[in-house]
C-alpha cells in the first residue's frame, strides 16, 4: 500500500523532517517552515481528507458528476463561499475540471442548435424570406438552400458555407470563418473579459513579485484558472438566452421577415456588453478570494491589488493597440 509523503498542501515543501522529530506523541497541527502555512496533520496523512464532497472534480460517475456539477456552480456564484469549502489539501484533478467545462459548452451548443432549428421551422425553411436567408447563408443555390441553412446553424458561430462564383464562372460552396468577425465578440467589454480571463494565471506565474510572495503550487493556480473559465460558459449561455428570446419574439410576431439581422443585433450587443462587465467584476472577486481566503497569502490584499492593476493595464494596452484609431 502506497504511503502518503508528508508535504505542505500550499507550497509542496517536504515535511518529512518535521515528522521525523516527533517523539512518543504527534501534534495535531503544525506549520510549514517554507511558506508559513498552518496545517492539520490529519489533512496531510488521511486519504479521505483529500476529497471535497460536492466538488465536481471529485465526482464519480455521470449522475454524481451532474449533481455535484450543479452544486459546484451554486458555490461559485459567491467566490468566498466556494473557497471556504474547497481547501488546499483537497486533491486537484485538472482533467476532470476540463471535462466538466467541455460538457457544459457542449450542452449550451446543442441547446443553441435546437433553438435555431425551431426558428427555421417556424419561419419556413422550405421557402425562406430574404431576411431569414441572410441570417444563415448567402447566395445559395435554390436546390441546396435548406440543407446549407441547417448546416450553417450547426457551424454557428465558427463559420458558414456560402455559394460563390469563381474565375471559371462556376459556383462552388466555400467555407468562411466568422468566429472572430462577430461584432459582439469584438466589442470592448467582451475583449476585456477574454483578456483578463487569461491574464490572471499568466501574471501569477510570470511576475517575479507574485512568485516570491505567493509560494503556491502550480496545481492550485491551475485549479483557480480552470474554474474561472466557467465565465466563458456563462457568456455563451447569455448569447443563447438572448438569441432565443429575441428570435422567438421575432418569429411569433413576424418582425424577423422585416427587420432581419439588424434588429436582432441591436438588441443583443448591449446585453452581452453588460454581462461581460459583470463577469469582469466577478473575476476580480474570484481571484481576491482565491488569494486571501483559499491560499491565505501573507499580504494577500497587496498581491491581489498589484495583479489587478497589471491585468487592467495589460488589457487596456492590448485593446488600444488593436483599436483602428491607434
Amino acid at each position: 500500500m502506497r504511503t502518503l509523503e508528508p508535504e505542505c498542501p500550499r507550497c509542496g515543501y517536504d515535511l518529512g523532517g518535521e515528522v521525523a522529530r516527533w517523539g512518543d506523541s504527534c501534534p495535531t497541527t503544525g506549520t510549514c517552515s517554507e511558506c508559513g502555512h498552518g496545517l492539520e496533520w490529519a489533512d496531510v496523512f488521511a486519504p479521505d481528507r483529500k476529497i471535497c464532497p460536492g466538488l465536481v472534480e471529485h465526482a464519480v460517475g455521470v449522475r454524481q458528476s451532474i449533481a455535484w456539477g450543479l452544486r459546484t456552480g451554486i458555490w461559485m456564484v459567491v467566490p468566498w463561499l466556494f473557497w471556504r469549502r474547497v481547501k488546499l489539501h483537497h486533491e486537484v484533478r485538472p482533467r476532470k475540471i476540463v471535462i466538466a467545462l467541455l460538457a457544459c459548452l457542449a450542452v449550451v451548443f446543442a441547446v443553441d442548435v435546437c433553438i435555431e432549428c425551431v426558428v427555421l421551422a417556424m419561419t419556413g425553411i422550405a421557402a425562406p424570406t430574404a431576411a431569414v436567408s441572410s441570417r444563415y447563408t448567402t447566395s445559395v443555390a435554390p436546390g441546396s438552400r435548406p440543407q446549407l441553412m441547417i448546416l450553417n446553424v450547426v457551424l454557428f458561430p465558427f463559420g458558414r458555407y456560402v455559394w460563390e462564383m469563381n474565375w471559371t464562372n462556376l459556383t462552388s460552396v466555400v467555407f468562411k470563418l466568422s468566429f472572430f468577425k462577430s461584432s459582439q465578440l469584438t466589442a470592448p467589454p467582451v475583449c476585456s473579459f477574454m483578456l483578463m480571463t487569461g491574464a490572471w494565471p499568466l501574471l501569477l506565474l510570470a511576475l517575479p513579485v507574485s512568485r516570491r510572495m505567493a509560494k503556491v503550487r502550480y496545481v492550485h493556480i491551475a485549479r483557480a484558472a480552470l474554474y474561472s473559465l466557467v465565465t466563458v460558459v456563462l457568456l455563451c449561455m447569455t448569447f443563447m438566452i438572448v438569441k432565443a428570446v429575441i428570435l422567438g419574439m421575432e418569429a411569433v410576431s413576424g418582425v424577423l421577415q422585416v427587420a432581419g439581422v439588424r434588429g436582432y443585433s441591436l438588441l443583443r450587443a448591449p446585453v452581452i456588453g453588460w454581462v461581460a462587465i459583470g463577469l469582469l467584476i466577478w473575476h476580480a472577486a474570484w481571484w481576491h478570494s482565491a488569494i486571501t481566503t483559499h491560499w491565505k497569502l501573507h499580504r494577500g490584499n497587496l498581491v491581489w491589488f498589484l495583479l489587478q492593476v497589471a491585468v487592467v493595464l495589460l488589457a487596456g494596452v492590448i485593446l488600444l493597440l488593436a483599436s483602428p484609431l491607434f
